[in-house]
């Protein structure tokens, strides 16, 4: 993930690769191989969804690249 983050500092990366991303993401989540495309038994945004909510924690790709940008600023 430090990789991604990188990257989402440093440039905006479009829609299409946080989709991307975050299926990629979601099928190793639920099946272990990030190429496999098995259906998701939750939605994304609900494992995005703080640990308090009941969500896992992981954060969302896309809020956390306009978070870097503002860093910028």
């Amino acid at each position: 993930m430090s990789i991604i983050n990188f990257w989402c500092s440093a440039f905006q990366l479009p829609k299409s690769c946080f989709e991307a991303i975050d299926n990629m993401c979601s099928n190793f989540l639920w099946s272990g191989s990030p190429l496999d495309h098995s259906k998701a038994k939750v939605a994304w945004s609900d494992v995005c969804s703080p640990n308090e909510e009941g969500g896992l924690g992981i954060r969302n790709l896309q809020e956390s690249s306009k978070v870097y940008a503002l860093k910028l600023i």
